[in-house]
C-alpha cells in the first residue's frame, strides 16, 4: 500500500547542446563549421579545440615537445589529446583536421636505457615520459646531471634495482606534485636505503621550477592522512606552497616544467 505501477518512465533532462557556433574559428579551423553542423560537439572536444585556437593565434615558431605538454597547456589535462588521437578531431582522411604537426608535438618512445648528457655525479630519476624527454633535449652537458632515467610511476623500485648494479654518485628525482607522486618518491627513497644506493633526494630547482610556473588543476584524493610526511620528502622552500594546493584538492602534473619552460633556464643544477 499504496498500489505500485508495473513500470515506469524516467524522462531524461534535456541538455543544452555544446555550441561552437558563437566562435570566430582560425583559418586553419575552419571546417570546424561544417562538423558542428554535421554533428554536435561533445564537452572536451570543444575544449581542445578552443585550446588550439589560442595556439595558433599565438603561434611564432613553437618548438615541437611531448604531446603530454601540449595537451596540459590546451586543455588543462596532460591525457585528455590522446583520448581523441583516434576520434574525429584527427581523421587522417583528410587535411581538413588536427594533426600532431599541426599542434607541433610528437609522441615520445619509450627509452630503453638512460640517456647520458655528460659527466655530472648526478643521476636524476623523472616520473613521466613527457618530462624525462625534455629534459633529456635541454640538460646542459657541463652540469651536475650526467644521465637521465625514466621512473616508470610505481615502477621506480624497479629502477632503482637496476641502477644498483652500478650506483651512481649522486640521485635526484623529480615527479608529479600529487598524493601519488609523492608517495611514489618516498617509497623510492626507502628503496634506494635498502639497496645501499645514495639517498634519493629531490630535484628542488625542478620542483620550485613547477610550483612557479604550474596551474593546479582537480586532484582525486581529497582526504589525505599522511600530508605531514609526504611533504616533509620536498626542499623546505615549497612545502609550504605545496601543502596548501593538496589541503585544497588540487594538484600539479609535472609536463607544466615542459620543454619551452626548460629552454629559458638555467639547468645547471637541478
Amino acid at each position: 500500500m499504496p498500489p505500485l505501477p508495473s513500470w515506469v518512465t524516467r524522462v531524461a533532462t534535456a541538455r543544452p547542446p555544446v555550441s561552437a557556433s558563437k566562435v570566430v574559428w582560425h583559418a586553419k579551423l575552419s571546417w570546424v563549421y561544417r562538423l558542428e553542423r554535421e554533428r554536435r560537439l561533445t564537452a572536451n572536444q570543444l575544449i581542445l579545440l578552443r585550446g588550439v585556437q589560442e595556439f595558433l593565434r599565438n603561434d611564432a615558431a613553437r618548438l615541437g615537445v611531448p604531446a603530454q605538454e601540449r595537451s596540459l597547456e590546451l586543455t588543462g589535462d596532460e591525457k585528455l589529446l590522446f583520448t581523441m588521437l583516434n576520434g574525429r578531431l584527427f581523421d587522417c582522411s583528410t587535411e581538413e583536421r588536427l594533426s600532431l604537426g599541426l599542434l607541433r608535438s610528437r609522441i615520445v618512445p619509450t627509452p630503453q636505457l638512460p640517456h647520458e648528457v655528460g659527466a655530472g655525479p648526478v643521476t636524476l630519476i623523472v616520473e613521466n615520459i613527457a618530462t624525462y624527454d625534455s629534459l633529456a633535449c635541454e640538460l646542459p652537458p657541463d652540469g651536475e646531471v650526467g644521465r637521465v632515467v625514466l621512473g616508470r610511476g610505481n615502477d621506480l623500485g624497479s629502477v632503482l634495482t637496476g641502477l644498483a648494479a652500478v650506483p651512481p654518485c649522486e640521485l635526484r628525482y623529480f615527479g608529479d606534485l600529487d598524493v601519488e607522486g609523492l608517495r611514489i618518491a618516498r617509497r623510492g627513497a626507502a628503496s634506494a636505503a635498502v639497496l645501499g644506493l645514495p639517498e634519493l633526494r629531490p630535484a628542488a630547482r625542478l620542483y620550485a621550477l613547477l610550483v612557479e610556473h604550474g596551474h593546479p588543476q582537480p586532484a582525486k584524493a581529497r582526504t589525505i592522512a599522511d600530508l605531514p610526511a609526504l611533504v616533509a620528502w620536498l626542499p623546505e622552500s615549497v612545502r609550504g606552497s605545496v601543502g596548501s594546493t593538496f589541503a585544497a584538492g588540487r594538484r600539479l602534473a609535472q609536463e607544466w616544467v615542459g620543454r619551452e619552460l626548460l629552454r629559458t633556464v638555467d639547468l645547471a643544477k637541478v
